[in-house]
């Protein structure tokens, strides 16, 4: 087999040797042209091609003159015969099919370096329109037992891949449809695709499915998803789409529509049906499959266990009756720690049986895998079975903490034992231990869960609820330390908040907001103020929601900043007057009139925004509110930097430093703001870094939003005009993106620069340069930050 190189140099390989050298540059040139362009193709079409300046009979002569120039050197010269490589009639001229493999490489300036004829200037070309585009991803889940089997199935799905835009791999629950996507991804991930994976297990609204493919590319709404993906050659992978499979389709179709070089790899329980899906189903391992894996699996659960010859017979029939599913098989291994091989095949023959003999129409989880996970759950003891049961009200992991507090009899020893019996996993993570189920297991878990006598599974929820509604009401909105504290905790369990959120709206409501304003605090912070309203647009609407609460009037609050962070104002307003009876109902006028001030202040009503913030800071002074008087200060300063009132504005920051709970970063921030527009830039640059990389480093993407206009005016100040420029058109990029808006005084800061660039620099080159900056890419921005 020949392999052509087109990348960094032309030069053929074969067992026998290498020919990087050839007699003439045309002889060259009709090799790498026959390597990129497959088939035959007529001898008039090569001559008018490489010889266009002769006549009939000197071209012909040319090309006969090469091509045996050619074949001397890649035939002849590697010890082949002729016709080896080159295939040539009297009428036409190409490579032999199937003899020879091409190396092109991906970047499109070292395809055929020295070579600028017009067809290799047209193969570079549409080499860089089929770069993928750099995505901002998480490595793929590592995995911690090796790989066994499914080798062709793996090859199979890479070739089905290289043909088709959507393929799902399809069988029953614990075939092992998971490891195989993921063993997928890494070949092609070797072979330089850029992969997405979005695991979608512990995920139950279809219609935030958006989201969740948003949140594994870094995205804060699925707005943002077609103009990240459309340019890209991405391979998404969406894992474990059955339980959402009409909600996984219609997102599906959308994306494949709006993307066309995005290609898609699902798993499922039942095909997604859509035209133009390649299905692959996976069956069980065979039996040698089979039982290589239990064998290995029984290894790690036993040390040195292995199957005598009087017991392979028994092990034949193991794998027969668990159907070659891994997990399955895997379960049945963990076992042998306290079973000998005998007595485990006689369990599993009573479960089989009662199996085999069920519904046939049901679901290929309810035939297999039920029997699998049914069986191991059966061999636990009372308070393990209580445990298990009791974990599923639990969404996206525990700690050992609060499996203590929300399930009766809840001791280290028993949550080890289910480790060691393969029903929950355990993970290391910075704040100690964390357990969670797998997704076919929890679904196990639940159902069991359901069974149970209401009363008792509402006790349950009811204590998952409690620790969740303790946890909010510890976390302090004013202290940034506690606030950090709190935004860390509430990462890692969003999903046990949102399932706390859920129980409430159904049966409890009246404590939805205490859940949902932790929520908020997080979502805010991200800048992610879409979901924030679709969250507060249903809690806000429950009855209970109504009663005027401390907890109903900062969510008010969060809502009414959702829309102005977005750009409705109109309706922030309308939420704002709902705010204003409800403050004055308990007491807390002062957050009314500052949140009203910064509206008028955002609308370029600066008298209004001024009186009004004056009169909050006097009402918090005589109630002697701290923390009311700090946030009407704060933003008060904004308002006299944008006024230029800078001497005004640096004692009112000085005053801010002397109460309780004020930012030491805040302090820094605008202190430098005041020194820029001072024109003293002393001390500014590194306050800015240290503000861009600390928001980044949260993902406090709405705050970078206002940083880079800040980078943006030290740089203009700096005297780099045109890089300021650029970065000007970053900040509308970033906002366009995200569907954010800059408020006052920052988005008047920007006018006014924009309209000095424009006199600074010449209207083309100001164009230009804003531009550039307009056209990074939200991947791309940050790294243009750097100082």
């Amino acid at each position: 087999m020949y392999q052509i190189e087109l990348c960094d140099r032309l030069g053929v390989r074969h067992t026998t040797g290498v020919v990087d050298k050839f007699r003439t540059r045309k002889a060259a040139g009709l090799l790498a042209y026959l390597a990129l362009h497959s088939g035959n193709h007529s001898r008039e079409k090569l001559m008018e091609l490489f010889w266009p300046e002769l006549e009939l009979d000197a071209g012909r002569n040319a090309l006969s003159t090469n091509l045996s120039h050619l074949r001397s050197a890649v035939e002849k010269g590697l010890g082949q015969p002729e016709g080896a490589l080159v295939r040539a009639t009297r009428d036409t001229i190409g490579l032999q099919p199937g003899s020879y493999t091409t190396e092109l490489g991906s970047d499109p300036e070292r395809l055929l370096p020295g070579f600028y004829d017009d067809w290799v200037l047209e193969a570079r070309n549409k080499l860089a329109q089929a770069r993928p585009t750099p995505l901002e991803t998480e490595p793929l889940p590592a995995t911690l037992t090796s790989y066994m089997g499914r080798e062709e199935f793996r090859e199979q799905a890479l070739e089905l891949l290289e043909n088709t835009r959507l393929l799902t791999l399809v069988g029953t629950g614990g075939v092992g449809k998971t490891r195989l996507a993921l063993e997928t991804l890494k070949a092609c991930e070797a072979d330089g695709a850029q992969v997405v994976w979005v695991e979608l297990a512990s995920f139950t609204d279809p219609a935030s499915i958006p989201e969740r493919i948003a949140a594994a590319l870094g995205l804060e709404n699925a707005n943002q998803l077609v103009p990240t993906l459309r340019g890209s050659s991405a391979l998404l992978c969406l894992d474990n789409c059955e339980h959402l499979i009409l909600g996984v389709a219609k997102e599906i179709v959308r994306l494949l529509k709006a993307c066309p070089q995005l290609t898609i790899l699902a798993t499922s329980r039942e095909p997604l049906n859509i035209t133009g899906e390649a299905v692959l189903r996976l069956p069980g391992l065979s039996e040698a499959e089979s039982a290589a894996l239990f064998c290995a699996r029984a290894c790690l659960a036993k040390p040195g266990w292995q199957a005598s010859r009087d017991e392979r017979p028994l092990l034949s029939l193991l794998c027969l009756r668990l159907d070659g599913l891994p997990l399955a098989l895997e379960l049945a291994a963990a076992k042998l720690r306290t079973l000998s091989l005998s007595e485990l095949v006689q369990r599993l023959e009573a479960r089989l049986s009662v199996l085999t003999s069920g519904n046939r129409v049901a679901e290929p989880r309810q035939q297999t895998l039920r029997a699998a996970i049914g069986w191991s759950y059966d061999l636990l003891s009372g308070k393990e079975k209580e445990l298990f049961i009791s974990l599923a009200v639990f969404r996206g992991g525990w700690t050992g903490e609060y499996a203590e507090r929300v399930c009766p009899g809840a001791q280290e020893y028993l949550l080890d034992a289910l480790v060691d019996k393969s029903l929950i996993q355990v993970e290391s993570v910075a704040s100690g231990l964390r357990y969670r189920f797998l997704e076919t297991i929890r679904e196990f878990a639940v159902e069991q869960l359901g069974t149970l006598p209401h009363p008792e599974r509402l006790s349950y929820q009811r204590a998952h609820l409690e620790v969740f509604r303790e946890n909010a009401a510890q976390m302090s909105y004013h202290s940034v330390s506690t606030r950090q504290e709190a935004l860390q905790q509430i990462t890692i369990e969003q999903d046990n908040f949102r399932a706390a959120l859920d129980f409430c709206c159904t049966h409890c409501p009246e404590s939805s907001l205490e859940i949902v304003n932790p929520l908020l605090v997080y979502l805010e912070r991200r800048g992610a103020f879409q979901e924030i309203r679709a969250l507060l647009e249903r809690v806000l609407a429950l009855p209970a929601s109504q009663v005027p609460t401390k907890e109903r009037a900062r969510a008010l609050s969060f809502f009414a900043n959702a829309y102005q962070a977005l750009g409705d104002r109109k309706t922030a307003r309308q939420i704002l007057h709902q705010m204003d009876e409800l403050h004055r109902v308990l007491g807390m006028p002062v957050w009314s009139l500052t949140s009203h001030a910064f509206l008028e202040f955002s609308q370029g009503h600066r008298a209004e925004a001024s009186s009004l913030y004056r009169q909050a800071i006097e009402q918090a002074r005589a109630c002697g509110n701290v923390s009311e008087e700090l946030f009407a200060l704060s933003n008060y300063c904004q308002l006299l930097l944008a006024e230029g009132q800078l001497e005004a504005a640096r004692a009112v920051i000085e005053e801010c430093r002397g109460l309780p709970g004020c930012s030491s970063a805040w302090i820094s921030e605008n202190l430098a703001l005041a020194s820029l527009l001072e024109g003293r830039l002393e001390g500014v640059h590194e306050v800015v870094q240290s503000s861009i990389a600390s928001y980044l480093d949260s993902m406090s993407y709405h705050h970078l939003a206002y940083e880079i206009v800040h980078w943006a005016m030290f740089v203009l100040r700096d005297g780099n005009h045109e890089a300021a420029a650029r970065l000007y058109g970053a900040s509308f990029s970033w906002c366009e993106h995200y569907g954010y808006v800059v408020d006052q005084p920052e988005s008047g800061f920007r006018e006014a620069d924009l309209a000095s660039l424009r006199e600074l620099l010449a209207p083309d080159t100001f164009q230009v340069a804003f531009e550039q900056g307009r056209a990074w890419s939200p991947e791309e921005i940050p790294a243009r930050l750097s100082a």
